[in-house]
């Protein structure tokens, strides 16, 4: 009985050490150790490991946190670009609403201006009808004369208060003129502000793509990633086209002017 239990335990012992050999040859052919390699040798590449381990453990969660920041500073620039893009679509369709009331008040402005050139036509036509009168006046009797003086100051007075009018008209339209002087001035600044919009939202959005390609190299889950929205060219190509439109209006207003000054 002795016996049995004793070879028992023998086969055991046996068992176990072979096992622990294979173990400590997988482990030393993992660590690119020779199986015969001693105590301290192994502890030594053991704890190289295990510090070369700790390092990448390191490097893993510094590089995630810069992913984090890189991505986290992605979204407040997408975020800006957004903003900007609605804020450029805005002064756009200011800008447009501006410029048609102008070209409408432009036209309103010719039109009030030939009828009241009409009426100072007619107003001057009047009175060579009243100077005619005043010659005739002289050379005929005192009773007819008075006659006609009665009638020529009704006449005076009706011219007055259409003389009275007509300067009211002008001033008016002088105001007006004024007033679409300024908003187109308001206009071309507005065009200004909007053109700038736009290159800073190309430049913004060109180097949000150059941002994201980075990402998309460091990123672990680069597929989670979102695309950067496609840019509408054709909304920026419109506020671009409108600049020349704006300083070819400004130029052609200035030589008017100068026309104008040339003939007085």
């Amino acid at each position: 009985m002795v016996q049995a239990e004793y070879e028992l335990q023998l086969k055991v012992w046996e068992k176990v050490a072979v096992n622990k050999q294979m173990y400590m040859n997988a482990v030393t052919e993992t660590l690119g150790l020779e199986a015969e390699c001693d105590k301290d040798e192994l502890v030594a590449k053991l704890k190289l490991n295990i510090q070369q381990a700790k390092a990448a453990k390191e490097r893993v969660a510094r590089a995630e946190a810069e992913t984090k920041a890189a991505i986290s500073d992605m979204e407040k620039r997408m975020d800006a670009a957004i903003k900007a893009q609605k804020l450029a679509d805005t002064q756009k369709e200011q800008a447009l609403a501006a410029q048609e009331s102008a070209e409408k008040s432009l036209v309103a402005g010719k039109e009030a201006n030939a009828i009241e050139l009409k009426k100072l036509i007619v107003q001057l036509a009047e009175s060579k009808k009243s100077i005619k009168v005043i010659h005739t006046a002289l050379a005929d009797t005192p009773e007819n004369v008075v006659k006609k003086l009665k009638s020529l100051k009704k006449e005076k007075f009706d011219e007055s208060t259409a003389r009275k009018k007509a300067e009211e008209d002008a001033n008016r339209l002088r105001k007006e003129k004024k007033d679409l002087e300024a908003a187109a001035k308001n206009n071309e600044v507005a065009l200004e502000n909007a053109i700038k919009l736009a290159k800073m939202y190309r430049e913004l959005h060109q180097q949000a793509q150059s941002e994201h390609k980075q990402l998309l190299k460091l990123s672990e889950n680069a597929e989670k990633l979102e695309e950067i929205p496609a840019l509408d060219t054709s909304l920026l190509e419109t506020i671009e086209v409108l600049a020349p439109k704006s300083e070819e209006s400004t130029d052609e207003d200035v030589k008017g002017k100068r026309a104008k000054k040339a003939k007085k």
